[in-house]
């Protein structure tokens, strides 16, 4: 049977991956393949994954700082579209404040028995 099988460097950082034949135990038949893993697959999670040989296990190769790092919002200027929209949602909110201002002095007047047009 053939499996996917990952070569890693001294690290533990993966630098080959490829299809080996291997036998019921999931060792590979041959001998140029004997230092491919194969007993497990990374899990797809890690951004670089890396081979401990003391745990027999993958593990996240990119420190917690780094991975901070790469999910970090990024600066970007706004788009034309976006400006467009925001400009847009500035001027409802206006339009909004404005009618409540209108409603309530409205309202005043009417309390003091003032005539209001609608």
């Amino acid at each position: 049977m053939q499996i996917e099988a990952y070569k890693v460097n001294k690290k533990g950082l993966v630098i080959s991956v490829r299809l080996v034949e291997v036998d019921k135990d999931y060792v590979p038949i041959n001998a140029d393949e004997k230092d491919y893993i194969t007993v497990q697959q990374p899990q797809p999670n890690f951004y670089i994954p890396k081979w401990d040989n003391e745990i027999e296990k993958w593990t996240e190769g990119m420190s917690q700082e780094e991975i901070d790092e790469l999910n970090k919002p990024q600066d970007r200027p706004l788009t034309d579209i976006e400006v467009l929209g925001q400009q847009m949602v500035e001027r409802e909110l206006e339009a909004m404040t404005q009618g409540q201002q209108i409603t309530d002095i409205e309202l005043k007047l009417a309390e003091r028995g003032g005539v209001v047009n609608v």
